[in-house]
């Protein structure tokens, strides 16, 4: 799900995390590989949001979901700005 700018902020207001800069050298290659979404990197590794079926007093729900164990240090040297 990718999200706008409102989204995310709500999004790192309930989770510890860092949000991948689209301009960022992977992220075509994650959107080629896990569909076009916003990524979030945290301490377990590689996140995104999937909308859930419910919401609460007409707010879009989402549930982070983790792709893949990534250690920020490999994260870095992949050509992360």
């Amino acid at each position: 799900m990718k999200l706008n700018s409102a989204q995310v902020e709500q999004t790192l207001t309930q989770f510890k995390a860092e949000v991948i800069p689209d301009d960022h050298p992977l992220v075509p290659k994650l959107n080629e590989v896990f569909g076009d979404h916003t990524f979030f990197l945290d301490r377990n590794g590689l996140n995104v949001v999937e909308p859930n079926e419910s919401t609460q007093a007409g707010a879009p729900a989402g549930t982070v979901v983790n792709l893949a164990k990534l250690e920020r240090r490999a994260f870095d040297q992949s050509g992360a700005p």
